[in-house]
Formats: C-alpha cells, sequence, structure tokens
C-alpha cells in the first residue's frame, strides 16, 4: 500500500477491493478487475475466505496486498486486516507487533466518528475508513474527509458504489476508494463496472 508519509495533490486515488459475502466472483473475474483497477488491496470476508488461498495467489502476482476481515489469525497468513470494530486497533496492533516478523497492514472501519479516526491512528492503525460498507460515500463523508487531511497525513478510505461517487472521492483527495458488491454484482459483469469506475478516476 502507499507510504502513509505520502500527500501529493496530484497523486490519483488507489482502489481497495472488498469481497465480502456468501457468492465470491469467480478466480477469472478477480484476476480480470485487478489487471483493470490495479488496486492497492483487496479486504476479503464472509463466504469469499474460502477462495483466500486461491485470490491470495492471484492478488500476489499481481504486486496487489490482501486484507482479512476482522480475523487477525487468518491475516497473519496474507498481509492484514481491516477492523470493522474500531476499538480494537491498539490490542490488533500490539498482537501483530509481538507475533509477527513482518508489519501487517491494519485499516479500521471508523463511520462518521471524527474521534474513533484519531484514536485509531494513534492506536497504529495504516488507515482509517469513513462511512459504511455497501452505501456510496454522503457528503458527511466527504466532510470528513476533507477535514481528515488538513490535520494528518496518514491515508484514508472512502466507499463508492457508482462511478459518480468514486469521482467526488478522487475530487477532494480520498487516498483510497473502497469498491464491493456493486462492483462484484454489476448486471453486465464485474470488469464492465471496473472499467467504469477506473474512468471515472482519470476524469477527475
Amino acid at each position: 500500500m502507499d507510504d502513509p508519509a505520502v500527500d501529493e495533490e496530484d497523486v490519483e486515488p488507489r482502489f481497495l477491493l472488498i469481497g465480502v459475502g456468501t457468492a465470491p466472483a469467480t478466480a477469472d473475474s478477480v484476476s480480470a478487475v485487478i489487471s483493470a483497477l490495479q488496486p492497492a488491496a483487496l479486504i476479503l470476508g464472509g463466504g469469499w475466505i474460502r477462495e483466500c488461498l486461491k485470490i491470495r495467489e492471484i492478488a500476489h502476482a499481481a504486486g496487489v496486498a490482501m486484507l482479512i476481515e476482522d480475523d487477525l489469525d487468518l491475516a497473519i497468513d496474507v498481509d492484514g486486516v481491516h477492523l470493522t470494530n474500531p476499538s480494537l486497533t491498539a490490542v490488533t496492533r500490539s498482537k501483530i507487533d509481538q507475533n509477527c516478523n513482518d508489519r501487517l497492514i491494519v485499516g479500521a472501519d471508523v463511520g462518521l466518528s471524527r474521534h474513533d479516526a484519531m484514536v485509531a491512528g494513534e492506536a497504529g492503525a495504516d488507515y482509517v475508513a469513513f462511512g459504511k460498507r455497501g452505501q456510496s460515500a454522503s457528503d458527511s463523508v466527504f466532510d470528513l474527509i476533507a477535514w481528515w487531511r488538513d490535520v494528518t497525513v496518514m491515508p484514508c478510505l472512502g466507499y463508492a458504489e457508482d462511478a459518480e461517487t468514486v469521482r467526488k472521492l478522487a475530487r477532494i483527495g480520498t487516498d483510497f476508494i473502497g469498491v464491493g458488491d456493486a462492483l462484484w454484482n454489476d448486471i453486465d459483469g464485474p470488469l464492465s463496472m471496473a472499467e467504469t469506475i477506473g474512468a471515472a478516476i482519470k476524469k477527475n
């Protein structure tokens, strides 16, 4: 993932692909989307865990990190963990530092809470995610991201379910854009939406 110290206005955001649910996409679909979007990472949870080893092989071959949602035991075997409960950031970082030779990535969902974002950052998170997965970022999220960029260089993530939200998040300088169900369940296929949202960033 990008160096947290990088804070350049002309750097385009990176995608984080989110696979959480009961119906994982095929390996071919995952590979095609990775090729199209060149994401920073994948976040896996739910039924996608069954395909963890296969997807890890695809991701790592493309130089893409893989994170596991909430399960630190599994995350130790990949590149890190994405926490849906930000209050677990400190204990998670402590366990990783005590038990892993490599520094694994820790991300944390913080919703619309400035306090939770600051606490997670101080506790060792590598990025914080504003808003709610499965919902496109609202004006409240845009305001939080603008505030966050004013107070820290730590990367942040905003969620998007459509190209217009991707464009808005890119315009305000979001570091990472999380896309999930809307992409994998697109009526024309994941690759079609991947191409659409990839173009949305280029048009920013």
